[in-house]
């Protein structure tokens, strides 16, 4: 009599345990979960660096501005000593 019990105890344990994992299997396979920590961190990195390409560009293009304003600088220069 015990030994039965015990027996349809295991066996129910071992049916409960194999169905919740059969669960979580199909759960985790076919869910579509939102990681919002992990998406947020990724558009702030998106928007840093799309800023730090911004300031790249914009250092790139005040440089070439001043080589530009130096090179009409000396042209001037010329011109007037030549006149």
């Amino acid at each position: 009599m015990w030994g039965s019990i015990i027996l349809y105890t295991i066996i129910s344990i071992i049916i409960v345990y194999t169905s919740h994992q059969i669960w979580l299997f199909i759960y985790q396979k076919y869910s579509k979960k939102k990681y919002l920590v992990g998406s947020q961190i990724d558009k702030y990195k998106t928007i840093l660096r799309e800023l730090q390409e911004e300031s790249s560009q914009k250092l790139s293009v005040d440089s070439h501005k001043e080589e530009f304003m130096e090179g009409a600088k000396g042209d001037l220069e010329e011109f007037m000593q030549s006149l």
